[in-house]
């Protein structure tokens, strides 16, 4: 099991130029957004299922292709129940993920906590998420 706390410098820009440039090996992966989650929940929507069933296959497609699980959450609450909270998260769709077929290889996951906000406001929705990041193996 891969869980990285983002605390290291270095950690942190390397998911950030992940972010803004994640190679991809192969065809196209499926469209990657978000996937949400209810304050203080980590189970997924199931709407958000067919997004992932979609990635699934694709990985399952590309078994050279990695994707990289970030959870997040907003920042109401303790630090450390943030974290966690954030690590529930990234493991619930790792979970899933490996439920359809992904081999585990593929599949790296991090927590965040309440440490990379895409809104300032603390209990902000999109704050509350995993992010999906295609890298190459």
């Amino acid at each position: 099991m891969t869980v990285l706390i983002m605390e290291d410098p270095q950690l942190i820009a390397r998911y950030e130029l992940a972010r803004n440039t994640s190679p991809v090996m192969h065809d196209s992966p499926p469209c990657v957004s978000p996937i949400l989650f209810a304050p203080e929940q980590a189970n997924l929507n199931p709407a958000d299922e067919g997004e992932l069933r979609a990635h699934a296959n694709f990985l399952k497609s590309c078994r050279r292709q990695v994707l990289q699980i970030h959870g997040h959450a907003d920042r109401i609450g303790k630090p450390a129940h943030n974290l966690q909270l954030s690590r529930d998260r990234a493991q619930t769709v790792k979970a899933f993920l490996l439920a359809e077929g992904v081999a585990a290889e593929q599949l790296q996951h991090f927590a965040w906590g309440a440490a990379d906000p895409l809104r300032q406001s603390a209990d902000h929705c999109d704050n509350r998420r995993v992010e999906l990041i295609y890298v190459a193996s």
